[in-house]
Formats: structure tokens, C-alpha cells, sequence
């Protein structure tokens, strides 16, 4: 085998290694998003959603 043919071959392998560790990477992102999501996020948008309607309920039992 000649050099040249070694090398794109090797090159082809690693190439093919970094494809599938970018899609291994690819499919766990998701999975690590969903804390940031739960424990920061979700718990402001309730917030930001609640506040409001309980003040309006507030000021329509008040009278």
C-alpha cells in the first residue's frame, strides 16, 4: 500500500469517529438542558404568569 492510500484512509476513519461523537453529543444535549430548564426557567415563567392573575384575583375578592 502506498502512503497516500493509507493516509486517506485513516482519514476517512477519523472523520467517521468525529461524525459519531458529534451525533453521541448531539442526542445528550437535550438531556442536559432539562435542569437548567426545570430548576431556572419553568419556575421564572410561572412567576412571571402568576403574579399577575393572583393580583387580579386579589383585588376581585377584595370587593
Amino acid at each position: 500500500m502506498s502512503i497516500g492510500q493509507v493516509l486517506r484512509t485513516q482519514a476517512e476513519q477519523r472523520s467517521a469517529e468525529r461524525f459519531v461523537r458529534a451525533e453521541r453529543q448531539a442526542m445528550q444535549a437535550p438531556v442536559k438542558m432539562l435542569g437548567p430548564l426545570i430548576f431556572c426557567i419553568f419556575p421564572c415563567t410561572f412567576i412571571i404568569l402568576a403574579v399577575p392573575i393572583a393580583h387580579r384575583l386579589m383585588e376581585a375578592f377584595r370587593t
